[in-house]
């Protein structure tokens, strides 16, 4: 069972990263800030799994049929564990660091920030909005469906990744203000640093303070890129 568990997750990985240049164009709602008037962001909290993720998306077993896909399954979830457990290591927690960076990007555009708690259980954009500790303008909702390090082949290096969505909602009647991918579907488009790439995913691990280096690298260049759609 847990083998299928992993050929399941494997294949929406792959899909995922397949369908990031030929997703709908009408997902995109942009951001009209003059128009909007938005001053007070109510930031909830962000959809975003303790665990990121090493991916090979296109690895070798994926070529032999369900026996090769299901070994390559396993390979990969040792992968993440190994990942993870660098994560640990350095101390990395994903949904603060994006929170914080986050919150710093949109203060630095001008904007007040209100965090407000919320359970989060998918990647899905919230139906309804809870109340806010403070009065905010609008809300903003983040979803990411990866993070990490990913390689797109066998001779492609690792590279740090993060793909999501993020939508701004208007607090007084739920007008969808702005929708974008993030480095899916359009919309945000952030290339990782070169300077943090890897041939090979054991470098990678071995290399941890300098790997985790590159995804807080990775973080911050999204979080920039996302407070930018709303400048």
């Amino acid at each position: 069972m847990r083998f299928i568990k992993n050929l399941v997750a494997s294949c929406a990985i792959v899909l995922l990263v397949a369908v990031t240049a030929c997703a709908p164009t009408n997902f995109t709602i942009p951001y009209d800030r003059a128009a909007t008037r938005v001053q007070t962001i109510g930031l909830v909290t962000p959809f975003i799994k303790p665990e990121g993720q090493a991916l090979l998306a296109n690895g070798a077993g994926q070529s032999f049929g369900l026996l090769g896909a299901l070994v390559e399954a396993g390979v990969q979830s040792n992968r993440d564990s190994r990942f993870n457990a660098v994560l640990r290591q350095q101390q990395f927690s994903a949904i603060n660091e994006l929170n914080d960076r986050l919150r710093a990007a949109l203060e630095a555009k001008g904007y007040q920030v209100v965090i407000i708690p919320v359970p989060r259980s998918g990647t899905d954009f919230l139906r309804t909005y809870p109340a806010s500790p403070a009065p905010v303008d609008a809300y903003l909702d983040v979803t990411v469906n990866i993070y990490g390090y990913l390689s797109i082949g066998r001779s492609a290096p690792y590279r740090p990744a993060f793909f999501g969505q993020m939508q701004l909602v208007d607090a007084r009647n739920n007008a969808v203000l702005m929708r974008e991918g993030i480095n899916m579907r359009g919309g945000v488009d952030v290339q990782p640093d070169p300077e943090f790439n890897y041939d090979d995913s054991d470098v990678m691990m071995a290399s941890g303070p300098r790997t985790v280096q590159g995804l807080r690298d990775m973080f911050a260049r999204v979080t920039q890129g996302m407070a930018g759609v709303l400048q």
